[in-house]
């Protein structure tokens, strides 16, 4: 559901981001519902570029303890390519996924949805690939 602001909102003005500094339109800001706020609706300081950058940033730091630098330096390494099947990723979100180690946390390289799925499913189920090799020849 998306949110709108009402019109007489201070959110609902063209501003600058305060990431950025880029002057932008107001529907370029994300808007949440935020009780303690006039007519109970907050607009972001940060449009939306910059708050999904954010985001990236803070996930690939808590999770993976790497920067956003250290993901893009890996994308330009790997020539923006699945380490496994060495195709450039063709989902919706278009950007690879960090594989790492579930026991260790030690990033391992980067995959696209698909293998990172498949490796998923080998790794809780080790006879899983061995069932797939047997299903395939036969």
């Amino acid at each position: 559901m998306k949110i709108e602001l009402p019109s007489d909102h201070p959110g609902h003005k063209d501003r600058v981001c305060k990431s950025c500094g880029e002057f932008k339109q107001a529907s370029e800001f994300s808007v949440y519902k935020h009780a303690m706020c006039y007519g109970g609706y907050q607009a972001l300081n940060s449009c939306k570029v910059c708050d999904s950058d954010r985001k990236l940033r803070q996930h690939l730091m808590s999770k993976y303890n790497m920067t956003l630098e250290d993901y893009e330096q890996m994308v330009l390494d790997q020539d923006n390519k699945c380490y496994l099947c060495n195709e450039e990723p063709s989902d919706v979100f278009g950007k690879l996924v960090v594989d790492h180690d579930h026991t260790t946390g030690k990033v391992r390289s980067l995959l696209c949805r698909t293998c990172n799925l498949y490796l998923s499913r080998i790794e809780k189920c080790p006879d899983y690939l061995a069932r797939v090799v047997t299903y395939l020849s036969t």
